[in-house]
């Protein structure tokens, strides 16, 4: 994104009002008036998702959330391409421990 200019799209997290946790990834395109989302398995759930642009190009970049697995009770940093967003995660890396589910980028001190 160049200074000064407004984002193209905005991530989220989001869910079926049924559910109490987030259960979705949403990326809003300003440009395009559409909502992409990405629902994730049962009992998966998503923190904020946070942008990353490609330094060589400005049209690509991936959206990077930590997942809380509520199976296996465990978390994963999971990567997107942020242009095919409802598709898999191109990337999943386990977590040593797991981290506590947060609002706009909270961590604890540990």
């Amino acid at each position: 994104m160049r200074a000064g200019l407004p984002p193209k799209c905005k991530y989220s997290t989001g869910h079926d009002i049924s559910q109490e946790m987030f259960g979705a990834i949403a990326c809003f395109d300003h440009q395009k008036n559409i909502l992409t989302t990405t629902d994730l398995r049962p009992n998966y759930y998503p923190m904020e998702p946070i942008y990353a642009p490609d330094a060589e190009d400005s049209h690509k970049g991936w959206v990077l959330t930590v997942i809380f697995d509520g199976e296996r009770n465990c978390s994963e940093v999971w990567i997107f391409d942020a242009s095919n967003l409802d598709a898999e995660p191109i990337c999943q890396l386990a977590l040593p421990k797991v981290v506590p589910m947060d609002f706009h980028g909270t961590r604890s001190q540990e």
